[in-house]
């Protein structure tokens, strides 16, 4: 295998976290991604979206697992913990952002949820989509107590951050609502908010699809030494590796301010290891950055099949979906 090309030097596992093939519990067998972790209460806590059906993205829930070490985790025994029963106005849950309010001593979702889908012809792809921003909130991270109207329309995949007493948030939204649902995975837009609840929208898009990629999706920002990062995945334009397909990779776009952003949409900061052998082949998806003292961790979802992921219903021969984490010295950043 040639030397991958990225931009930033993440360690590699040899293994993931997670699989699903074969899936630990029936619950995740068609699907697992989204790894959402934070640390609070003293322990690491993952929520995750996943799906026992097919097609996966529009009928998922939310698992829950805990860590000591962030490396070795349990996954709850009762999961999924959430689904979309729990939800007058969704068909399911995914993309799951938590915060741990210590003042409050409460744990604060926010969460998508598809709200109307067409397929094609095939059954298998979507031809539109709609979807929703909810919210709820926990005092254990396990039993949530939800706000039963979305908070915003037309979105994908919440990213936020406490600052200030204030909230912000990037999140992937149509520039329009009528546009198509697909221009939401090209365009990442920063919101404010007071209580987390009333969001207000800044008038131009903070990253879009650029360079090399079609997608800027699953915004994952963190200040870092007076930098903003912005982790994303970007579907390449032009087929590559082994089997000449189309890669999902993660990328990082840099600002001062989090509003003004420097896009690097050439090299990927993490690429899909193209490597047959390995369980992130495939893609690297979906990325949740953890600042732990001298590291900062990288978890992820990956994935090593050799069919389209939306005809997979389990399997047992370590082909699937995957969740895992990289390193990487903060220094090196």
């Amino acid at each position: 295998m040639s030397r991958l090309i990225q931009s930033q030097p993440w360690e590699r596992p040899d293994t993931p976290i997670f699989s699903n093939s074969p899936p630990p519990q029936p619950w995740m067998k068609c699907n697992i991604y989204c790894p959402r972790v934070i640390y609070a209460e003293g322990k690491y806590r993952m929520w995750f979206s996943g799906s026992a059906v097919r097609p996966t993205l529009y009928r998922t829930c939310i698992g829950y697992a805990e860590s000591d070490d962030g490396y070795v985790w349990s996954l709850h025994p009762d999961n999924p913990i959430l689904t979309a029963d729990s939800l007058s106005w969704g068909q399911s849950l995914n993309t799951p952002r938590v915060l741990y309010d210590e003042d409050e001593q409460h744990y604060k979702m926010w969460f998508l949820s598809t709200t109307h889908v067409e397929y094609r012809d095939d059954g298998i792809l979507a031809k539109n989509i709609s979807s929703a921003m909810g919210y709820a909130t926990s005092r254990d991270g396990l039993h949530w107590d939800f706000l039963q109207e979305p908070l915003i329309h037309e979105c994908r995949a919440p990213c936020v951050r406490r600052e200030g007493g204030r909230y912000r948030m990037w999140l992937n939204a149509r520039p329009n609502p009528d546009d198509s649902w697909e221009t939401a995975y090209a365009y990442v837009y920063e919101y404010a908010s007071e209580d987390g609840i009333a969001w207000t929208r800044r008038e131009h898009p903070a990253v879009q699809a650029t360079g090399n990629t079609k997608s800027c999706v699953y915004p994952e920002v963190h200040k870092i030494n007076g930098t903003y990062y912005m982790w994303h995945i970007g579907h390449l334009k032009k087929k590559d590796g082994p089997m000449k397909m189309v890669y999902h990779e993660i990328f990082c776009d840099t600002s001062t301010d989090g509003i003004n952003w420097t896009l690097n949409h050439e090299t990927p900061a993490f690429a899909a290891s193209r490597d047959l052998e390995r369980f992130d082949w495939k893609t690297v998806s979906t990325p949740c950055v953890v600042d732990a003292g001298d590291k900062l961790r990288l978890y992820y979802a990956g994935c090593n099949l050799k069919t389209n992921f939306n005809l997979f219903e389990g399997g047992d021969n370590g082909e699937g979906m995957h969740l895992a984490v990289a390193t990487m010295a903060k220094d090196r950043l």
